[in-house]
């Protein structure tokens, strides 16, 4: 499929849950988006929404119109 357009959205340092090596540093349970949309019942984000925000941590409604995807850390 051809795009026209592609946007790189980066928010760094707001976690979406662990990576494979967390318990090894003691970051058990991470989930720093999934953790705020709990305790604030939800966020008023619907742009990011639809783009897919909440696909990467199975919160609110789907109703993507975009592509999201979860990076890894390399060092």
């Amino acid at each position: 499929m051809k795009y026209k357009r592609i946007f790189t959205i980066v928010l760094d340092s707001l976690g979406i849950g662990e990576m494979e090596d967390s318990p090894k540093y003691g970051d058990i349970g991470v989930n720093t988006f999934g953790h705020i949309w709990e305790t604030q019942n939800g966020l008023d984000i619907p742009n990011l929404m639809k783009l897919g925000m909440g696909e990467l941590c199975s919160v609110g409604t789907p109703q993507t119109q975009g592509y999201a995807a979860r990076l890894e850390e390399t060092s």
